[in-house]
């Protein structure tokens, strides 16, 4: 004798089942598990953004290199700029003072009179520091601070001599820029020299 059915369970039990194809197996179905290695590491736009960062990082530095050579060169061309005009100025100076006395000065001291005052730093001159006949005569002194040290040089013919600067820029001990002009007086009148003598490093004057 066959057991009692549900009621409530007839609809399913006489629901027909689908066929089933040949040679599949019946049970739930399972997603298809992706063939191939698991992939693993950071994500693309991650080293993306990495690589932008390290190449901006060399750039920046880069360009802090160069900003820092531009404000070097830049001072260093402000630094040859004040010795430059005034050897100009004095050495023009020493032709009205020949103009006027009809002789050159004999060789000045030099200003400031230690090169360690301008090691890689400015000397503020007093007035006294000018008071040899060359500067006197030239009416040169300077009330800026200043970076060479300047003086005047008669050569042994008392017709002519120079106006030399040096510059400790560095502050090392020894000067790396030296700046000479000549002053001839050997003629009618006094001429200066045609250019500027630039000596770049130089080995410290002996006196």
């Amino acid at each position: 004798m066959s057991p009692p059915r549900d009621p409530e369970l007839d609809e399913f039990i006489d629901e027909p089942v689908p066929p089933v194809a040949p040679g599949a197996k019946r049970g739930p179905s399972v997603a298809p598990t992706p063939s191939g290695p698991p992939r693993s590491g950071a994500p693309t736009w991650l080293i993306v953004v990495a690589i932008i960062g390290v190449v901006g990082l060399v750039l920046l530095g880069v360009l802090s290199s160069l900003a820092i050579y531009g404000v070097r060169r830049y001072i260093v061309q402000a630094q040859l700029a004040e010795g430059r005009n005034n050897v100009t100025a004095f050495a023009q100076g020493i032709t009205h003072c020949f103009a006027e006395t009809e002789h050159l000065p004999e060789t000045s001291s030099r200003v400031p009179a230690d090169l360690a005052m301008i090691a890689a730093k400015k000397y503020q001159s007093a007035f006294r520091d000018w008071s040899d006949e060359a500067f006197r005569c030239a009416e040169f002194s300077l009330r800026e601070p200043q970076y060479f040290q300047y003086q005047w040089v008669l050569d042994e013919g008392a017709t002519a001599g120079k106006v030399v600067a040096v510059a400790d820029l560095n502050g090392d001990g020894d000067p790396e820029v030296r700046l000479e002009l000549d002053v001839d007086c050997s003629g009618e009148a006094c001429q200066l020299g045609q250019t500027m003598r630039e000596v770049s490093p130089v080995v410290r004057e002996q006196r």
